[in-house]
């Protein structure tokens, strides 16, 4: 427990010295890069996510396509297109490189059906694909259908708890619901999961795809504040045990994961001083218990990687023994699976500086995960995803780690890496956005110009929403002067604009609008003795822009700001213009200076920003 104010020392250090300096400041910290250990990250293991898909199809296809074989209700007239539509599905829900899209698989379920199926199983599928195409009303009865007759079939246990859960879903969609309503959906749920670990539906390491499966699915049900997760997985692991099922690792994972989930629910995902005294009691009593679990299950299965990279985000937040070390568990979980994402992400969240790292620790981390070339896995996507985490958490809208000594070449080394692969990806579209707003932020703007090109009318702004640094697409394809083939360059004028707030009470203030999606995180204000906040920002030319001040969680108008600007979500903000005037380029700065006295400004909930801070580490899904 040694390690929890140490780190957040060095994180409230590194914040302060970031506020100080200002946007000189990134050469200005001293930094110390955390050492990579001499094992590194490996290029190769013998077991990866490759491994792992090729379970889950297998998996997929004995419940779904042999089941039907052995058990369904088989007839020439229709078997091939049922074994068609069953080997699709497996394809789509295991994440295989190609599979059938959404409406391919509607149409073989329905020419499954016009073709005189009566199928349970067929029945479901027929209703997932109404269900996932947004059709709730016509997936309703057949879902229900589809769950009576499976529960009378000799189907897989698996498949009959999933229908429960689907049935569920959909009626979850439609709009509220009482949960002692469908308690029954909940027992069948719970029954047939149950029922599939005691008959061996599940053998190996197949285990591991059952507990990603409860964990989604409990996870679903609490986001929808039905059946509380914490609820849930006592309840599993009781009857598990009642019928003496589930291998020590799967008992110990789901107790894990338990404890794991009460701390996080009773903290919440808000800021730390967000968090109730009740809520911190809470978290700090049931995070180390899940600590516990997590060890036992990396005893009982060295071979998992699950419990290995719960226990880097457990030592991160303080939560592990002295000798503990993030980047040990970190190597741990990948000497099980190299390429498993949550030990990546988990591992980054350990080096970025809102969590004790540095600048240069993260970087270091990002280029080992670029330097496997691995861009057949998730591997490489770290570096960039630890580019973008330092961007925001900077408060860097400017976006200048690009500009640290040869960052943007390992950007362009990534992204040409990840465009030359070929078949992980469903769509590369996002990367071709995101590459085309990096380039276009350095004035690389023959790459902008090629990525523009490709990407073509598909790129809309928020596919590039990682980014801290988004300019409008008309604002960017004018730049780059967009017109069929024939496309030139030209850099877009900038103006500066000095805003001022006066309040020495105020503990934090900042700046929103238009102009940052108004996200309170990306251009906060710093204060100085005299009482006033200030902030300079760099904007388009030729622009009116709606902002407010963000202080202390409210919003309110500019006080010294008359002129007013009605925005599409039908409220009034103060006026920002950038409209040229006749003035020398580097004389155009505008500074409003404040009132000293005058009617208070009316205040207002904060909005919800467009891209909102969060300090949660969430796990990455597979």
């Amino acid at each position: 427990m040694t390690t929890r104010p140490t780190k957040l020392l060095a994180a409230l250090l590194t914040l302060t010295v970031i506020a100080e300096t200002g946007t000189t400041g990134w050469a200005a910290v001293t930094r110390v890069a955390l050492a990579a250990s001499d094992a590194g990250i490996p290029s190769d293991g013998t077991f990866g996510e490759k491994q792992y898909v090729a379970m889950v199809l297998a998996w997929n296809h004995r419940t779904l396509q042999q089941a039907y074989l052995d058990v369904g209700r088989t007839n020439k007239v229709w078997d091939a297109l049922a074994i068609g539509l069953l080997d699709g599905l497996a394809q789509f829900i295991s994440h295989t490189t190609p599979s059938p899209n959404l409406p391919t698989l509607r149409k073989q379920a329905q020419a499954a059906i016009d073709a005189g199926c009566d199928d349970p199983l067929v029945l479901y599928v027929q209703g997932w694909c109404l269900q996932s195409s947004g059709l709730n009303d016509k997936a309703e009865p057949v879902l229900e259908k589809a769950f009576e007759g499976l529960q009378d079939s000799r189907y897989p246990a698996v498949r009959k708890a999933f229908a429960a859960m689907r049935l569920l879903g959909n009626k979850l969609e439609l709009g509220p619901v009482a949960a002692a309503d469908e308690q029954h959906l909940l027992d069948a749920y719970l029954s047939g999961m149950t029922e599939a670990i005691t008959a061996g539906e599940f053998t190996g390491i197949e285990e591991r795809h059952f507990f990603d499966l409860v964990k989604d699915q409990f996870q679903t049900w609490a986001d929808y504040k039905i059946f509380p997760a914490e609820q849930l997985w006592p309840e599993l692991e009781r009857r598990l045990r009642e019928h003496h099922a589930g291998s020590p690792w799967l008992l110990a994972m789901l107790q894990a994961d338990y404890h794991y989930t009460a701390a996080w629910t009773a903290r919440g995902s808000g800021f730390a001083n967000t968090v109730t005294d009740k809520g911190w009691a809470t978290f700090r009593q049931q995070y180390p218990q899940a600590v516990s679990f997590y060890r036992k299950a990396c005893e009982l299965r060295p071979d998992y990687p699950e419990a290995a990279a719960e226990m880097v985000a457990a030592v991160n937040a303080g939560f592990g023994d002295a000798e503990d070390d993030c980047r040990r568990w970190f190597e741990r979980s990948l000497q099980a699976q190299f390429d498993y994402e949550r030990a990546y992400s988990a591992y980054m969240m350990h080096v970025l500086p809102r969590w004790g790292g540095t600048v240069e620790g993260a970087l270091s981390f990002g280029r080992e995960c670029l330097a496997t070339k691995r861009f057949d896995t998730v591997i490489p996507d770290y570096f960039w995803q630890t580019v973008v985490q330092v961007g925001s958490d900077s408060f860097d809208p400017s976006w200048r780690i690009l500009a640290e000594p040869s960052v943007y070449d390992d950007c362009k080394k990534y992204f040409e890496g990840v465009l030359a692969d070929s078949g992980r990806r469903s769509s590369y579209n996002m990367i071709r956005a995101q590459y085309m707003v990096a380039s276009y932020r350095m004035k690389d703007f023959d790459t902008a110009r090629r990525m523009a090109k490709e990407v073509g009318e598909a790129f809309e702004r928020q596919m590039a929403t990682p980014l801290p640094f988004k300019p409008p697409k008309s604002e960017l394809l004018a730049a780059l002067k967009l017109e069929g083939s024939q496309i030139t360059a030209a850099a877009p004028e900038t103006v500066e604009a000095s805003l001022e707030y006066v309040n020495p009470d105020a503990t934090f203030v900042s700046v929103v609008g238009d102009f940052n999606g108004w996200n309170p995180a990306l251009d906060p204000m710093k204060k100085a003795a005299d009482g006033v906040w200030r902030v300079t920002l760099k904007l388009p030319e030729d622009k009116f822009f709606g902002y407010r001040f963000h202080v202390d969680g409210q919003e309110i108008l500019d006080p010294r700001i008359l002129d007013r600007i009605n925005t599409n979500d039908g409220r009034t903000n103060s006026l920002l213009s950038t409209v040229k005037r006749q003035t020398p380029q580097a004389a155009r700065t505008m500074t409003f200076k404040p009132m000293t006295s005058g009617p208070a400004p009316m205040a207002e909930p904060a909005r919800k920003p467009a891209n909102p801070p969060q300090t949660a580490p969430t796990p990455a899904k597979r």
